[in-house]
Protein backbone atom coordinates (compact mmCIF):
# COMPACT_ATOMS: atom_id res chain seq x y z
CA UNK A 1 0.00 0.00 0.00
CA UNK A 2 2.70 2.45 0.96
CA UNK A 3 4.11 1.72 -2.60
CA UNK A 4 1.07 3.17 -4.40
CA UNK A 5 0.75 6.10 -2.24
CA UNK A 6 4.35 6.66 -2.92
CA UNK A 7 3.68 6.59 -6.82
CA UNK A 8 0.77 8.77 -6.60
CA UNK A 9 2.62 11.01 -4.46
CA UNK A 10 5.46 11.22 -7.23
CA UNK A 11 3.17 10.96 -10.38
CA UNK A 12 1.38 14.60 -8.54
CA UNK A 13 4.86 16.11 -8.16
CA UNK A 14 5.52 15.60 -11.24
CA UNK A 15 2.47 16.70 -13.29
CA UNK A 16 2.57 19.58 -10.58
CA UNK A 17 5.93 20.54 -11.52
CA UNK A 18 5.59 19.86 -15.51
CA UNK A 19 2.15 21.61 -15.54
CA UNK A 20 2.35 23.99 -12.90
CA UNK A 21 5.80 25.62 -13.76
CA UNK A 22 7.48 24.22 -17.24
CA UNK A 23 4.37 24.81 -19.63
CA UNK A 24 3.58 27.94 -18.09
CA UNK A 25 6.71 29.16 -18.91
CA UNK A 26 7.38 27.78 -22.15
CA UNK A 27 3.45 29.06 -23.15
CA UNK A 28 4.27 32.26 -21.66
CA UNK A 29 8.13 32.37 -23.66
CA UNK A 30 5.85 31.26 -26.74
CA UNK A 31 3.51 34.47 -26.44
CA UNK A 32 6.63 36.72 -26.06
CA UNK A 33 8.09 35.53 -29.00
CA UNK A 34 5.23 35.30 -31.19
CA UNK A 35 3.01 37.92 -30.21
CA UNK A 36 5.43 40.61 -27.92
CA UNK A 37 2.86 43.09 -27.65
CA UNK A 38 -0.28 41.12 -26.82
CA UNK A 39 2.25 39.02 -23.93
CA UNK A 40 2.71 42.22 -22.43
CA UNK A 41 -1.40 42.96 -22.26
CA UNK A 42 -1.17 45.43 -25.43
CA UNK A 43 0.00 48.29 -23.43
CA UNK A 44 -0.64 51.70 -25.38
CA UNK A 45 2.28 54.52 -25.25
CA UNK A 46 1.60 58.42 -25.39
CA UNK A 47 4.70 60.30 -25.46
CA UNK A 48 6.33 57.88 -23.90
CA UNK A 49 4.25 57.23 -21.19
CA UNK A 50 2.06 53.97 -20.72
CA UNK A 51 -1.83 55.26 -20.46
CA UNK A 52 -3.53 52.19 -20.96
CA UNK A 53 -4.30 49.06 -22.76
CA UNK A 54 -6.27 48.26 -26.28
CA UNK A 55 -8.14 45.54 -24.41
CA UNK A 56 -9.64 47.50 -21.24
CA UNK A 57 -11.84 50.14 -21.42
CA UNK A 58 -11.13 52.85 -19.34
CA UNK A 59 -12.63 56.53 -18.07
CA UNK A 60 -11.49 59.63 -20.32
CA UNK A 61 -12.26 63.34 -19.83
CA UNK A 62 -15.24 64.77 -20.63
CA UNK A 63 -13.32 66.91 -23.69
CA UNK A 64 -12.67 63.10 -24.98
CA UNK A 65 -14.12 60.54 -26.72
CA UNK A 66 -16.65 58.16 -23.95
CA UNK A 67 -16.13 54.59 -23.49
CA UNK A 68 -18.96 52.28 -23.56
CA UNK A 69 -20.30 52.52 -19.33
CA UNK A 70 -18.68 50.04 -16.71
CA UNK A 71 -20.65 47.91 -14.66
CA UNK A 72 -17.22 48.17 -12.22
CA UNK A 73 -16.14 51.36 -12.73
CA UNK A 74 -13.26 49.96 -15.15
CA UNK A 75 -11.80 47.63 -12.46
CA UNK A 76 -9.86 44.96 -14.04
CA UNK A 77 -9.90 43.59 -10.61
CA UNK A 78 -13.71 43.06 -10.94
CA UNK A 79 -14.30 42.41 -14.47
CA UNK A 80 -18.43 41.85 -14.86
CA UNK A 81 -21.67 43.12 -16.02
CA UNK A 82 -24.15 44.12 -14.11
CA UNK A 83 -26.51 40.93 -14.10
CA UNK A 84 -29.61 42.80 -13.78
CA UNK A 85 -32.54 41.34 -16.10
CA UNK A 86 -33.74 43.58 -18.90
CA UNK A 87 -36.73 44.47 -16.40
CA UNK A 88 -34.82 45.13 -13.42
CA UNK A 89 -36.05 47.90 -12.27
CA UNK A 90 -32.67 49.61 -11.19
CA UNK A 91 -31.24 48.43 -14.33
CA UNK A 92 -33.97 50.40 -16.24
CA UNK A 93 -33.66 53.62 -13.85
CA UNK A 94 -29.96 53.36 -14.70
CA UNK A 95 -30.56 53.40 -18.34
CA UNK A 96 -32.70 56.06 -18.49
CA UNK A 97 -30.70 58.10 -16.46
CA UNK A 98 -27.59 57.23 -18.55
CA UNK A 99 -30.05 57.99 -22.27
CA UNK A 100 -31.23 61.84 -20.49
CA UNK A 101 -27.82 62.47 -19.65
CA UNK A 102 -26.11 61.51 -22.91
CA UNK A 103 -28.70 63.27 -24.63
CA UNK A 104 -28.65 66.85 -22.51
CA UNK A 105 -24.49 66.37 -23.33
CA UNK A 106 -24.39 65.34 -26.88
CA UNK A 107 -28.19 65.85 -28.30
CA UNK A 108 -31.56 64.50 -28.46
CA UNK A 109 -30.61 62.20 -31.38
CA UNK A 110 -30.96 58.48 -30.55
CA UNK A 111 -28.71 57.41 -28.76
CA UNK A 112 -26.68 54.21 -29.95
CA UNK A 113 -27.16 50.84 -27.44
CA UNK A 114 -23.36 51.04 -26.55
CA UNK A 115 -23.04 53.96 -25.14
CA UNK A 116 -25.94 53.09 -22.70
CA UNK A 117 -25.78 49.61 -22.38
CA UNK A 118 -22.52 48.20 -20.22
CA UNK A 119 -20.89 45.19 -21.88
CA UNK A 120 -20.67 41.83 -20.44
CA UNK A 121 -17.07 42.31 -18.95
CA UNK A 122 -17.62 46.22 -18.38
CA UNK A 123 -14.03 46.61 -19.99
CA UNK A 124 -15.25 46.86 -23.50
CA UNK A 125 -12.29 49.09 -24.85
CA UNK A 126 -14.14 49.64 -27.91
CA UNK A 127 -17.28 51.28 -29.46
CA UNK A 128 -19.51 51.08 -32.59
CA UNK A 129 -18.92 53.39 -35.71
CA UNK A 130 -22.27 54.61 -34.67
CA UNK A 131 -21.51 55.65 -30.77
CA UNK A 132 -18.21 57.48 -32.27
CA UNK A 133 -20.36 59.44 -34.58
CA UNK A 134 -22.45 60.19 -32.15
CA UNK A 135 -20.03 61.91 -29.86
CA UNK A 136 -18.55 63.20 -33.12
CA UNK A 137 -19.94 66.79 -32.63
CA UNK A 138 -19.52 67.71 -29.04
CA UNK A 139 -16.03 66.33 -29.65
CA UNK A 140 -15.47 69.01 -32.17
CA UNK A 141 -17.24 72.36 -30.31
CA UNK A 142 -15.58 71.62 -27.05
CA UNK A 143 -12.04 70.89 -29.24
CA UNK A 144 -12.71 73.88 -31.35
CA UNK A 145 -12.35 71.48 -34.32
CA UNK A 146 -13.85 70.82 -37.53
CA UNK A 147 -16.74 68.32 -37.65
CA UNK A 148 -14.98 67.24 -40.88
CA UNK A 149 -11.59 66.74 -39.10
CA UNK A 150 -13.40 64.44 -35.81
CA UNK A 151 -14.52 62.54 -38.41
CA UNK A 152 -12.02 61.64 -40.51
CA UNK A 153 -10.04 60.88 -36.77
CA UNK A 154 -12.69 58.75 -36.82
CA UNK A 155 -12.35 57.05 -39.73
CA UNK A 156 -8.53 56.92 -39.35
CA UNK A 157 -9.61 54.90 -36.01
CA UNK A 158 -12.34 52.47 -37.28
CA UNK A 159 -11.47 48.68 -37.45
CA UNK A 160 -13.15 46.62 -40.29
CA UNK A 161 -14.07 43.41 -38.75
CA UNK A 162 -15.19 40.23 -41.08
CA UNK A 163 -17.77 38.80 -39.32
CA UNK A 164 -18.24 41.45 -36.69
CA UNK A 165 -19.74 44.94 -37.02
CA UNK A 166 -16.95 48.09 -37.24
CA UNK A 167 -15.77 49.39 -33.96
CA UNK A 168 -13.77 52.31 -32.92
CA UNK A 169 -10.91 51.40 -29.96
CA UNK A 170 -11.77 54.43 -27.75
CA UNK A 171 -8.32 54.65 -25.93
CA UNK A 172 -6.46 55.11 -29.67
CA UNK A 173 -9.07 57.19 -31.22
CA UNK A 174 -8.77 59.82 -28.49
CA UNK A 175 -5.12 59.80 -28.20
CA UNK A 176 -5.12 60.27 -32.24
CA UNK A 177 -7.68 63.08 -31.19
CA UNK A 178 -5.17 64.96 -28.80
CA UNK A 179 -1.96 64.05 -31.16
CA UNK A 180 -3.81 66.03 -33.26
CA UNK A 181 -4.49 68.68 -30.95
CA UNK A 182 -0.62 69.14 -30.00
CA UNK A 183 0.27 69.56 -33.45
CA UNK A 184 -2.10 72.41 -34.20
CA UNK A 185 -0.50 73.83 -31.02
Amino acid sequence: MFYEIRRGLIAMLFFTIILGVFYPLLMTGIGFFVAKDQAQGSLVKYDGQVVGSSLIGQNFADNLFQSRPSANNYDGLASGGTSMALNNVNLVKNVQTRIEGLQQKYGTSKVPADLVFSSGSGLDPDISLMAAKYQAPYIAKVNHLSFTKVLQLIDDNTAHHLFNPTTVNVLKLNLALQAFKQKLG
